[in-house]
């Protein structure tokens, strides 16, 4: 392969495959990560919430509606609701004061 290929090739990543597995239900979804949960929506959010909507792996067909309001009772949502975040990694709501006091013992 020669090497000016290497940096040609466009760049594919999980994210941008589910994207293009259903582009509509997609914006739709980072239009309500956007506004209710405050940030881009994932390859997981994508593959998860975008499989309810077109009843992948033999589930029901989930509406937009019935998508948002489980979003809505997600532990990601409420931890944003008041104003924390979110750490996946952990399951953990974090608030941004117990963040910012850390950050400051460790500059001091």
């Amino acid at each position: 392969m020669a090497m000016s290929s290497l940096f040609n090739r466009p760049e594919t990543d999980a994210r941008t495959i589910a994207w293009d597995k259903d582009p509509e239900n997609a914006k739709w979804l980072q239009a309500m990560y956007t506004k209710h949960l405050g940030r881009d929506v994932d390859e997981e959010g994508l593959t998860y919430w975008g499989g309810d909507l077109r009843g992948d792996a033999g589930r029901p067909i989930q509406t937009r509606t019935e998508v948002l309001a489980n979003i809505m009772l997600s532990p990601e949502y409420s931890c944003h609701q008041k104003g924390g975040f979110y750490v996946h990694k952990t399951q953990m709501c974090v608030s941004k004061d117990s963040i910012y006091a850390e950050l400051n013992k460790e500059v001091v």
